[in-house]
C-alpha cells in the first residue's frame, strides 16, 4: 500500500515543483489549486468556469475516486488530487481576491528568514511551518534535507517515531490532558 500522507503533497510536485517530464504532463492543474474570486464571495458559475477551481477540481475527482469503470492508476491519481485539493480548499489564500492571486501578487518581507522578500502564498504555505518546525525540533530539523545520507534519515526518523510511540504508550507529553 500507500501512505496517504506520500498522496497529499503529489498534486504540488506534479503541477509546481517536479521535473519538466512531469509538469509538462500535470501544469494545466495549478488552477485547481484555488478559487479566485472578484469579491471574496464565491460564485461557482463566476468563479469556476468549465469546473477549473479547487472546487471544480474536487467535484470532478471525487466522481473519478468511485468510478469503478476507471483504471486503477486513474483512480489512485484522482485520490491524490481528492486528498490534496481537501487540505487546499481549507487553506485562506487557495480562496480569495482575483486582484492579488491568492496572495502570490502580495508581496512580503519576512523578518525569521533573514528578511526574504517573497509573497504571502509562499509565506503561508512554506516558511511559517518551516519557521515552525525549526524552531520547535532545532537540531533534528537537519535530518530531513536531502543531503543528509537517505539512511542516516531513515534511522533518525525512525527512532525519533519509536521516542514517541513510547512516549504516548506512557501518556507523555503528546498525550491530551
Amino acid at each position: 500500500g500507500v501512505r496517504l500522507a506520500d498522496y497529499a503533497s503529489w498534486p504540488d510536485y506534479a503541477a509546481f515543483e517536479g521535473p519538466e517530464e512531469v509538469t509538462s504532463v500535470w501544469g494545466w492543474s495549478g488552477a485547481l489549486h484555488h478559487a479566485d474570486t472578484q469579491d471574496c464571495h464565491f460564485v461557482y458559475s463566476r468563479d469556476c468556469k468549465e469546473d477549473v477551481c479547487v472546487a471544480g477540481g474536487l467535484k470532478n475527482y471525487t466522481q473519478r475516486v468511485v468510478d469503478d469503470s476507471l483504471p486503477l492508476s486513474e483512480r489512485q491519481t484522482a485520490m491524490k488530487f481528492v486528498v490534496h485539493l481537501m487540505a487546499d480548499i481549507h487553506q485562506p489564500l487557495h480562496g480569495g481576491n482575483l486582484s492579488d492571486a491568492t496572495g502570490i501578487k502580495t508581496n512580503v518581507q519576512i523578518k525569521f528568514a533573514n528578511f526574504v522578500t517573497t509573497n504571502l502564498h509562499f509565506v503561508w504555505d512554506f516558511s511559517l511551518l518551516d519557521q515552525w518546525e525549526m524552531d520547535r525540533y532545532a537540531d533534528d530539523y537537519i535530518m530531513q534535507r536531502e543531503d543528509v545520507p537517505h539512511r542516516d534519515r531513515t534511522r533518525f526518523w525512525s527512532s525519533l517515531v519509536e521516542t514517541i510511540g513510547k512516549k504516548l504508550q506512557k501518556g507523555g507529553e503528546y498525550a491530551v490532558q
